[in-house]
């Protein structure tokens, strides 16, 4: 995890795919409930924190990059649905994710709007993140059809 932080304020995010855990996404997303044969999918962004600050100030549109991790899904008899695990990394195609309907989940300190929305007009932390060159990841949830999931990639 990294810090930023001023007398006021403290943003930690995180800096390694695996500190944004299964329980985590479970936690965060416990008041979502998908609609039979659709699926909630977490949208990882990994991008430095001043990358995401000035494209939201500026209104512009970024290049990141994104891995996309199962979480749950509504009721289904696809064996291949049921077989997948939160936190499963899940490939979905680009055009099918941005066409996925954006969930907002109010308590996920990790989404661009609540840390971007928390650091607001802050110098201090804008500052400590225009010299800091770590990567951070965001997270944030999308709403899909279960046909868009087109595989699994899981660690042996």
């Amino acid at each position: 995890m990294k810090e930023f932080k001023d007398k006021d304020l403290i943003i930690s995010l995180p800096t390694n795919l695996d500190e944004i855990t299964g329980s985590y996404l479970s936690k965060i997303s416990s008041t979502i409930s998908p609609a039979p044969h659709y699926v909630l999918i977490a949208a990882i962004y990994r991008a430095k924190l001043v990358e995401v600050l000035n494209a939201t100030k500026h209104k512009k549109d970024t290049s990141i990059s994104v891995i996309c991790k199962y979480v749950k899904s509504g009721t289904t008899d696809i064996d291949f649905i049921n077989s997948l695990n939160t936190g499963d990394n899940i490939v979905i195609s680009g055009s099918d994710l941005s066409v996925a309907q954006h969930i907002t989940c109010k308590d996920n300190q990790y989404s661009i709007g609540y840390v971007t929305a928390k650091v607001g007009n802050n110098r201090e932390i804008f500052n400590q993140a225009l010299v800091d060159m770590t990567y951070n990841y965001f997270v944030e949830f999308k709403l899909a059809p279960e046909s868009d999931i087109k595989a699994v990639i899981r660690d042996k």
